[in-house]
């Protein structure tokens, strides 16, 4: 009796499921429209301001699909060939600028990318700098500095074929001291840089003068003596 009622039940739900999929593939084929999107470009042969356009029909089988496809390729085909001709067109207008105007035009876009890359630096600063003022922050510094300080060590030992452990490695206070103390040992053991040369000490100015004062004695003995000779 379950096993009849069971089976009965089954039934239903397999018809019911036949239904409904008959009525959604039935809704789906009424109420399907190709969907067309319009765009333009640009003429790059012509260099007029006429425009193209073209129309792309959503894909509902393999032919469509591939005409899609082939219509894309010519999209960014016609793209490329648009930005080409743009930066030839520049190029060539700042070839026949004047020499003055095309070192001010370079000395603006320079300043632009000095402009833009300070804005950047300004930017990440200030994030930075809020980042350091959460809680959290000062840690994540230290940690970062410990960091970059192991891989100095690493990068030290790789160079000189050697392995540098510390005393107390899991410490990161032990570490950020020695990296201060590094630091600090480094920037006071550079030597000022001087044009003139340091002086001399007195002792080796004194022998200069004794070597060239017995020098000049012993050139007026020599020709002393070659005076003298008989002829």
């Amino acid at each position: 009796m379950r096993s009849a009622i069971g089976e009965m039940e089954l039934d239903e739900i397999l018809h019911g499921r036949a239904r409904l999929n008959s009525l959604i593939k039935g809704s789906l084929q009424e109420a399907h429209v190709p969907f067309i999107r319009d765009w333009k470009s640009d003429d790059t042969k012509s260099q007029k301001s006429h425009q193209i356009t073209n129309y792309v029909i959503l894909p509902t089988d393999k032919h469509s699909r591939r005409d899609v496809r082939l219509r894309c390729e010519v999209a960014a085909e016609i793209n490329s060939l648009t930005n080409e001709s743009e930066g030839n067109l520049s190029r060539s207008r700042m070839k026949q600028m004047p020499p003055k105007q095309r070192s001010s035009w370079k000395l603006k876009v320079k300043r632009k990318q000095y402009t833009n890359l300070a804005e950047a630096q300004a930017q990440a600063l200030r994030v930075i700098s809020a980042e350091l003022n959460k809680p959290g922050g000062q840690e994540a510094a230290r940690l970062a500095l410990a960091r970059e300080y192991v891989t100095m060590y690493g990068e030290m030992g790789k160079q000189s074929n050697t392995i540098l452990f510390n005393e107390r490695p899991a410490d990161v206070n032990a570490l950020l001291t020695q990296a201060v103390t590094a630091m600090q040992a480094a920037s006071s053991a550079m030597p000022a840089t001087t044009t003139n040369p340091p002086p001399a000490p007195k002792e080796t100015i004194t022998a200069a003068i004794v070597d060239t004062e017995s020098s000049e004695a012993v050139d007026t003995k020599a020709e002393e003596k070659s005076n003298n000779k008989p002829v």
